[in-house]
């Protein structure tokens, strides 16, 4: 199957993904607990985005491995890539893995900072992401 991880086969006209088992397939992480109702933080206390994002961040550290977990296993393969794509697999991964299956609320505009701290803890990830330049 030339390494490939799942076999996709058309069902009437939706096409439907089969996991592969056994050797190879890949596995998920621990049941990821449900999210907690956390207070915004109070827009006024913070001045920037990057703040708002520290908090989010100092707030879900669980959530903040599992970005770290994928960016580092996108860069044992050499492969460039984007904060986005961390992103929607935090989130698909939350999707499945919470009790609930609600997942985790990622606003976008935390992502690229997210991204940032990646680097700035995994300087290895610099020339890897790819970063735009923030509005803010």
């Amino acid at each position: 199957m030339n390494g490939k991880k799942l076999v996709v086969r058309p069902v009437g006209a939706v096409a439907s993904v089969t996991p592969i088992r056994g050797a190879g397939a890949p596995t998920l992480p621990p049941e990821i607990p449900d999210p907690e109702v956390v207070e915004p933080p109070d827009l006024v206390e913070f001045d920037d985005w990057r703040k708002r994002t520290e908090a989010w961040i100092a707030q879900n550290p669980h959530i903040y491995e599992l970005f770290e977990r994928y960016a580092l296993e996108i860069a044992a393969t050499g492969k460039k890539f984007g904060a986005k794509l961390l992103a929607e697999r935090v989130r698909w991964e939350t999707y499945f893995n919470t009790p609930t299956g609600e997942g985790y609320k990622i606003c976008n505009n935390y992502v690229a900072y997210v991204a940032r701290k990646l680097v700035a803890d995994h300087p290895h990830l610099k020339n890897l992401l790819r970063f735009r330049q923030t509005k803010w």
